[in-house]
């Protein structure tokens, strides 16, 4: 697929963004040709600026065995440091009863720091962003 940028969306704000070797997230519409598939490039953000225009929600992976209340209590501080927009929720795994999900009233602010925080409480992979 190829992102196809018209001179109205290449300005000199977006013309910095579009480096060499960087990621970038684009939004735009899709023109389907019988050969290939084009993106109409609208707009460009970093991935900073993506997640924070468009994250709406963050979950956490949690795993009811072996959880701990010193761990409980590292992501509640973790989460009360990090106020924001963002909806807070949980997938709970059991041995016993399954997988259960659990939205909270907290509001969080997804930064790096916040999740390499959970990812040193809870382990690698236990957060997701949702747009």
């Amino acid at each position: 697929m190829e992102c196809v940028v018209f001179p109205k969306t290449y300005t000199s704000d977006v013309a910095r963004l579009l480096v060499a070797h960087e990621m970038v997230v684009v939004k735009g519409r899709l023109e389907p040709r019988e050969d290939q598939k084009n993106l109409l490039v609208e707009e460009v953000a970093t991935l900073k600026d993506a997640r924070d225009r468009y994250v709406k929600s963050v979950i956490l992976r949690l795993s009811t065995a072996g959880l701990e209340d010193e761990s409980l209590a590292r992501v509640e501080k973790t989460v009360l440091a990090h106020p924001g927009k963002c909806v807070l929720a949980f997938r709970l795994s059991t041995s016993v009863h399954g997988d259960f999900g659990l939205v909270t009233q907290k509001r969080i602010a997804p930064t790096d720091g916040f999740l390499h925080e959970v990812e040193k409480i809870l382990g690698p992979g236990s957060w997701e962003l949702k747009v």
